[in-house]
Order: C-alpha cells, then structure tokens, then sequence
C-alpha cells in the first residue's frame, strides 16, 4: 500500500507537466493527422476491486465497429478515399513478405470502420511491434495506440498500451471528437487531450466509469522484470476533465 501511495503522488506531480504529443509522420499509405488540445493536468486515485467489477459489469464499446465493410484480398487492403484527382480514390496496402527473411515482414489487418468518428482502423504489424491508424475519408492517417473505446455520450475515446517491448509507449491516450461545423468536407476532429506515457504502472485492463472517467487496473512495472516477486494488482481511476 506504501509503493501505492508514493505511485499515485508521483503521477499526481508528473501530471502538472503532462501534455498532449503529436505523433511523428509516418512515411506509409496516408499523410498523418492529429491535433493536440492543450495542457491537461489530471488525477488519478485509488479504487477498490468492487467497484471495478461494477463498472465492468456495466462496460461496452458505445460505438459498433463494422468489419465487414473492406475485404483483403491476395494480401491487399484497398480503402476509398476522397481525393482531389482520379488518382486519389483510394489508399493501398499491400503486405510484403520475404520467405527467407521474415524480420522484414509487413502484414496489413482491416479492424473496421467507425461510423462514430467517419473512420477506418488499420494494424499494421512489423517483426517487433505494430502500428494502429485511423484512416479518414481524405486519405489523413491518426496514429493511436491501440482500438478505440469510446464513452457512452460519444465524444471521447481512449486507446491504452500495456508494457510489450522495449521502447513501445506503455499508458494510455484520451481523445476527443469535435465537430467541425465549417468543414462539410470532414466534420470530425479527433483531439488529443492526454497522453501517458510511463513506466510507474502497467494497465492490464482499462474501462469507462458510469460518470464518464477512466477505470485501470493495474500492476507494478517490477511485475515484469522480476516474474518470482509476488504480483501486486490495484485499481485506479483517472479523471482528466
């Protein structure tokens, strides 16, 4: 319970400094879009296991993801866009596999259009770890960090990352959906309002509470590097409004 304390107070300090990042350009498929909101102090404290179960209970995905809509075929996904020229109707994705050397690998997988937010998602898997894009009609690419899980009232999402390899982002994002009146071309805005990026806690499991925040369990960082230490799981709730 002590290491529990000083966790929660680390991340509270930590949390003044916090601020959204923009994700790097990716050189693949699509120009790449986000927009950062500003900074974003937040609080995290401790819940019971009771009350996690509750809202896991009450827990779903408030948005319905269609997966059917796009098929690959002979290891190509072609998804539509609408672009300036004949040459801009459609993005493709083509898988690269190389028999003798399959670290250079690179697998595409459709996971679904979002209709909530006018988007597709796209994994892209390499030797050592994957990418996750949301792809827009324009053809803009939003990279994320894992699928999205969107609040009941429909204007956020989260994305969380638990701890895989070295160097890979371990925490979570939270977005928000704008509306953009003036773009009848694209209305949606996704905003990126928090992003944690830590090695203090690995979120096994994350979910939306009833009033809107975030539900984590989690486990000590130590879990990972020294597997014969007892495991230590706790609950967490994340407010960022």
């Amino acid at each position: 319970m002590k290491s529990l304390k000083i966790l929660l107070l680390s991340l509270l300090a930590f949390s003044c400094r916090e601020s959204s990042k923009e994700p790097v350009n990716s050189s693949q498929g699509a120009k790449t879009e986000a927009k950062a909101g500003s900074s974003n102090i937040f609080s995290i404290t401790e819940v019971d296991e009771k009350h996690f179960r509750q809202a896991q209970k009450e827990s779903k995905n408030a948005s319905f993801v269609d997966t059917a809509l796009i098929k690959k075929t002979s290891g190509k996904i072609i998804l539509p866009i609408e672009g300036y020229t004949r040459r801009d109707s459609s993005l493709v994705f083509q898988d690269k596999i190389y028999p003798n050397n399959e670290e250079a690998d690179i697998i595409h997988q459709y996971k679904g259009y979002y209709k909530i937010i006018d988007r597709h998602l796209l994994v892209t898997l390499y030797y050592e770890h994957d990418e996750y894009n949301l792809i827009s009609k324009r053809g803009t690419k939003t990279p994320i960090w894992s699928a999205p899980k969107f609040s009941k009232d429909g204007q956020y999402f989260f994305c969380f990352r638990p701890y895989g390899l070295e160097g890979e982002p371990v925490g979570l994002q939270v977005w928000r959906i704008k509306k953009d009146q003036g773009d009848s071309f694209d209305p949606i805005e996704l905003v990126k309002i928090l992003e944690l990026d830590q090695l203090m806690f690995n979120p096994i499991e994350c979910l939306w509470d009833r009033d809107g925040d975030l539900l984590i369990k989690a486990e000590k960082m130590e879990d990972n590097f020294f597997p014969k230490e007892p495991s230590e799981e706790y609950y967490l709730k994340l407010k960022y409004k």
